[in-house]
């Protein structure tokens, strides 16, 4: 047992740490990140408290006071615990955020539902119960306390995030990660009894509509769910919007990226069972500190992953769900409109307004909208068209009408908010109670349903009149725009005449005649005295008018004169820049065979698997520092029948796939080069030129494998270039391949070749 008076020192030792730190270091101002689900701003005439960080891993003790500009760091200062403001001066909370990152990005919330209005009397001490209260020290107000039954004599900040209270034998009696609020850290767990809460809004912490928690009553997936009230009351109306289907032993049906287990390891403990426990914890291939990552339920209810890059100081968002932000449940609230073709995803109807203007303002739609002004029902009232929607809530009743006789139907009712329309089946809805959830859908939707709403005639007037004005708007412009055309095209001929007549003369510098067609036709007499051939065309005998005697060239294709001249792209890759005068280009075997994809030869569909064979093609041409056909370095024979030229890819494949790098690295590197980063990116290249499409990986995955996230693994040879190494047109250094050589195999000692002749013949 420790000395009795062992507390008593240990708090004098820390109170005089606290007097040496008065020149510590100020916390910087919160700022919003782009991807983050926080946002953090001074607000006007208000400055940033100076903060003094405690630069231990505890507080030990009874009555140890964690003041307002106070924080404590964890072990290796990855994250930090104190007072935080997340966006105005009057609501402070205490909380945890990442301290190692220059952007604040909180993870973890205490009192998020009864904010400290003063950041002067903000505390947090361990009371003489044991338990971590936040308290408002003015009022002597508790605002917040820890639910641990045992005392806790220590409060520590733990390197994974975690904040844990201790008891005197430093046994674990409260824990953070057992209470989240909306973002899930590696090692942290989802029970049945614990979940993800989003926050209310970007910058109120306090408990959203979204919680992201285990699906009863099988416990078996994961589900994203909105509550129309209290997320945590058993009393609120609950709509699951989104789920990770069911458990199949290793991973979730619906998220397949979990079989790529490139940082994250995922354990499901008693699936199925209320003692259901879903975590997840991080690991790194090559051994290193694996990067910041982190899960966020936003307030918006989409669920985010995120990754820290320390390259550009920004967090990456790799992956959501939903992807269409629309598809969350009831994120505008009654009669919103949710649409991601626009900047805000929610706006209110014509003739609507928000509910609550100012949590609008702070992306808090939850209120909805309501109408802009009170009508007396059946009086001035007409209706406009939303479009083609979706929507809940509201009570369907069916009419085979036309569309005026619903519109006369509903404005008879005065509980018809709006009417369903199906030009095609003639088919009316008339809609009662209360739209919830719309959001539109897309272009490929089958349905032919429009919305229309019933609002004040004034505001179904001033529409119709601004489409007035805006069809009138088109209009001049289109006539504008069919002038200037018009204009253009006259100018535009009346220089071309005016060049022909300049034809006719000389050219004002040189002084050199220009000859018309006509001309040169009289001058050689039809082209009847021909003189020779030439690459382009004929050469034919002429006399000027002065007796002079001319060679004329009469080139065979139009507008050859302008193009032999030039350099010409056609192949790979440049398919828009192909002339007008070609249905298609073919190039030599470097240029068409040796990067095109076996799909594009084969005839089947083409997809963006194409483009990654080309790209691995090009990576083995940058690892060897040769092309894909190029004469050997040191060939032992000519080959018979034609010129011989060396195709690399098969050859470079089967030393790859052998563990050889050295043999296809560029020779000029020397010893320069890094051998593993070589040997990744060769094997890159040969899982980029699998024959079989589905075997390639996808750009992104690429990139991952490139820069070391994923690990890379030994790839079986390509079937295809198996087969051209065994073919007839192929031969070795010094060697062609023996007979003894069963077809399709690899020979580690044969660096293969190919008769450009028969090639181009079989093109």
């Amino acid at each position: 047992m420790p000395p009795r008076n062992l507390p008593f020192l240990l708090i004098s030792i820390y109170l005089l740490h606290f007097l040496i730190l008065s020149a510590s270091k100020p916390l910087k101002e919160p700022i919003l990140n782009p991807n983050s689900a926080h946002f953090s701003k001074k607000a006007k005439g208000f400055e940033e408290p100076t903060r003094k960080s405690i630069k231990l891993e505890s507080l030990q003790r009874s009555q140890v006071i964690l003041s307002g500009n106070t924080t404590i760091y964890s072990a290796n200062k990855t994250f930090q615990l104190g007072f935080f403001n997340p966006g105005h001066n009057i609501r402070w909370y205490l909380g945890i955020w990442y301290a190692s990152i220059p952007t604040p990005t909180y993870v973890w919330v205490a009192n998020r539902e009864n904010p400290i209005k003063h950041f002067s009397s903000a505390i947090a001490e361990i009371s003489e119960n044991g338990k971590l209260v936040v308290m408002d020290q003015n009022s002597s107000t508790i605002l917040w306390e820890t639910s641990n039954v045992e005392k806790a004599s220590d409060l520590k900040l733990l390197e994974q995030g975690n904040l844990v209270l201790l008891n005197d034998e430093g046994r674990v009696v409260w824990q953070s990660f057992d209470f989240p609020t909306d973002t899930w850290l590696p090692g942290m767990n989802l029970t049945t009894q614990q979940w993800l809460t989003s926050w209310k809004s970007s910058s109120d912490p306090a408990p959203g509509r979204y919680s992201l928690r285990l699906n009863p009553p099988d416990y078996g997936e994961i589900a994203l769910v909105y509550s129309n009230g209290s997320v945590n009351s058993s009393n609120s109306n609950s709509y699951t919007y989104w789920t990770t289907g069911k458990w199949n032993g290793n991973a979730f049906d619906g998220v397949p990226e979990m079989t790529i287990r490139y940082i994250y390891t995922f354990e499901f403990v008693n699936p199925f069972t209320p003692m259901a426990i879903f975590g997840y914890t991080e690991s790194s291939a090559d051994g290193e500190k694996p990067p910041l990552t982190r899960f966020v339920l936003d307030h918006r209810g989409q669920l985010k992953q995120f990754t820290w890059s320390l390259q550009i100081e920004y967090w990456n968002m790799f992956w959501s769900r939903p992807e269409n932000l629309c598809r969350v449940y009831g994120l505008c609230g009654d009669l919103g409109f949710c649409s991601v073709r626009t900047g805000s995803p929610c706006t209110c109807l014509d003739g609507f307004r928000p509910v609550n203007g100012v949590s609008w303002n702070e992306s808090d739609f939850s209120e909805g909208c309501h109408r802009e002004s009170d009508v007396i029902c059946g009086e001035n009232e007409g209706f406009e068209e939303v479009g083609m929607v979706n929507y809940e809530g509201a009570k369907v009743v069916s009419f085979t009408a036309s569309r005026s006789k619903c519109e006369s139907e509903c404005l008879r009712n005065c509980s018809c908010i709006g009417l369903l329309h199906n030009v095609r089946s003639n088919l009316c809805k008339n809609l009662y109670g209360s739209l919830f959830h719309i959001w539109n859908l897309t272009s490929d939707s089958t349905t032919d349903e429009k919305l229309y709403v019933k609002v004040p005639r004034n505001n179904a007037d001033k529409k119709n009149k601004k489409m007035t004005v805006f069809i009138g708007m088109i209009c001049g412009i289109l006539v504008i725009l069919s002038l200037g055309t018009i204009n253009l095209l006259y100018l535009r001929r009346r220089k071309v005449k005016r060049r022909r007549g300049d034809e006719d003369g000389a050219f004002p510098v040189t002084n050199l005649r220009v000859f018309s067609y006509k001309e040169l036709h009289a001058v050689t007499r039809g082209f009847s005295e021909k003189l020779g051939h030439g690459g382009f065309g004929a050469v034919f005998r002429g006399e000027l008018s002065d007796s002079s005697l001319v060679a004329v060239k009469r080139l065979e294709r139009p507008g050859g004169g302008e193009k032999e001249f030039r350099a010409e792209v056609s192949d790979f890759g440049l398919a828009k820049l192909v002339g007008r005068d070609f249905s298609r280009v073919l190039a030599t075997m470097r240029g068409t065979w040796g990067y095109v994809a076996p799909e594009w030869i084969s005839g089947v569909a083409i997809t963006t698997k194409v483009d990654v064979y080309s790209y691995g093609m090009t990576l083995l041409e940058l690892l060897g520092g040769r092309r894909n056909v190029e004469g050997p370095p040191s060939a032992s024979g000519g080959g018979e029948g034609g010129i011989e030229k060396w195709f690399f890819p098969p050859w470079a494949a089967s030393q790859l796939i052998d563990g050889n790098v050295t043999a296809v690295v560029d020779e000029r590197l020397g010893s320069t080069y890094d051998k593993t980063e070589a040997e990744r990116l060769g094997l890159v290249a040969v899982w980029c030129i699998q024959d079989d499409e589905s075997m390639r990986p996808t750009m992104g995955m690429v990139l991952k494998m490139l820069e070391g996230v994923v690990e890379v693994a030994v790839p079986p040879p390509p079937k295809l270039l198996q087969a051209l190494v065994s073919g007839d047109s192929f031969c070795g250094i010094g060697e062609r391949v023996s007979q003894g050589d069963a077809p399709g195999s690899f020979n580690d000692n044969v660096l293969t070749s190919i008769d450009l002749k028969d090639s181009q013949s079989s093109m």
